[in-house]
């Protein structure tokens, strides 16, 4: 079908290196690898009595696609229709596949993403099917609007240290209800980023603040905020969103001030090794 076509073409394009070998999502031959056309029969070949015989070929299991911005149109039916094709040749996986969704790019582009479409993709990539896959978010520039939302949806961030991550509330859109209950819904899928941190991304009425109590460092609301000090549990405060302004942090904020990111990595030579990717 053309879009099947469609889908062929653009993985080929999008689906990149990133340090492991990495197969096409619609490859003419399924994934298949060939053997050379003169190569002998295990009965022909001369071998070592205590020689182990090959086991079969090992499927890829690590891929980097990259999301096209704004993601709008039929931009997230495209990439779950590649994605699928990952999941079929990952059925038979001896270990944890990892698929690596890389973001950023032109800042406008961004700023045009459709939230229902951003949506769907981000409950695509949180959603069972991808229960045994390992969701990375590699942010290679900014990431603005409602790119933001299938970011939040990976369970692992990974970013270069220029890279920006926030500003959702951009959007025209951002403070009807059901975008709020849309990014809401994402963040407590995941707790990649903290709700709190989500919510000051998307409303500039928000003030976010970190605050360190007898159980741990937590990111709360000022109302939230307010309760714990009237509680007498709340040993430091530090703002990170203040009121007025949407939070958005760049790569470095993410993983050393934070602690939000998991690595800073300036390549994919990096990114794979912060993988562990052969």
């Amino acid at each position: 079908s053309s879009q099947r076509a469609f889908v062929t073409a653009t993985a080929r394009v999008l689906i990149l290196a990133c340090g492991v070998s990495l197969l096409a999502a619609a490859g003419d031959d399924g994934g298949a690898r060939k053997s050379p056309a003169d190569a002998k029969s295990p009965a022909d070949a001369k071998v070592p009595a205590d020689a182990k015989a090959p086991g079969p070929p090992k499927t890829t299991t690590a891929q980097l696609i990259r999301v096209p911005t704004p993601i709008a149109g039929e931009v997230d039916t495209r990439l779950k229709a590649m994605i699928g094709e990952l999941l079929s040749r990952w059925q038979d996986a001896s270990e944890r596949p990892t698929l690596i969704l890389e973001f950023g790019g032109d800042e406008a582009a961004q700023r045009a993403s459709q939230f229902e479409r951003a949506l769907s993709l981000a409950r695509y990539l949180a959603g069972e099917k991808l229960g045994r896959v390992r969701t990375v978010a590699y942010l290679t520039g900014p990431v603005h609007g409602h790119a933001v939302l299938p970011v939040l949806a990976c369970e692992q961030i990974i970013a270069h240290p220029d890279a920006e991550l926030g500003q959702a509330g951009v959007a025209d859109d951002a403070l009807d209800p059901t975008v709020r209950n849309g990014y809401v819904e994402i963040a407590e899928r995941r707790r990649t980023i903290p709700q709190a941190v989500v919510l000051g991304m998307l409303d500039p009425q928000l003030a976010v603040s970190r605050v360190q109590t007898q159980d741990g460092v937590r990111f709360v609301l000022s109302a939230e905020l307010d309760e714990l000090q009237k509680q007498s549990a709340v040993r430091s405060v530090e703002q990170v969103i203040p009121a007025g302004q949407l939070g958005n942090f760049t790569g470095t904020e993410l993983r050393l001030k934070y602690g939000l990111a998991s690595h800073l990595v300036r390549d994919r030579l990096q990114l794979a090794s912060a993988l562990q990717l052969p």
